[in-house]
């Protein structure tokens, strides 16, 4: 099983977000914000402070979209990607976006999931 630290409103949603497209069950640490201030035992598991850290046995990732496309990857049979390089390509420019907020977060795998659902591969 996965583990996910969190915090509330921080990109971290993204990743439980995603989490909950893949059906795939997490333990998730929820934090206070900011972790680095307000925890500072969470630096001996990211030494930056920052949310979210996905730990998923040997692997350790810190960036939401890094995450997100990491378990995407993982679990290939929920489509969350398109099996299409060029395809691909396009969703993950249309994911790293910089999108700052769950509107644009909800517009973006938007896209992206139609991108898959078009293409074939």
């Amino acid at each position: 099983m996965v583990t996910v630290y969190h915090a509330k409103n921080t990109r971290s949603i993204r990743v439980l977000w995603t989490l909950e497209e893949l059906g795939v069950k997490a333990d998730v640490r929820s934090l206070p914000f900011p972790p680095s201030k307000l925890q500072p035992d969470y630096l001996s598991v990211n030494p930056t402070g920052t949310v979210p850290t996905l730990i998923d046995g040997p692997v350790r990732l810190t960036e939401s979209m890094a995450i997100c496309e990491y378990l995407a990857e993982k679990f290939p049979d929920a489509n969350l990607w398109p099996k299409d390089p060029s395809a691909r390509a396009i969703a993950r420019s249309v994911s790293n976006e910089g999108f700052p907020g769950a509107r644009a977060a909800e517009s973006c795998w938007i896209r992206v999931r139609t991108l898959g659902s078009t293409t074939t591969g």
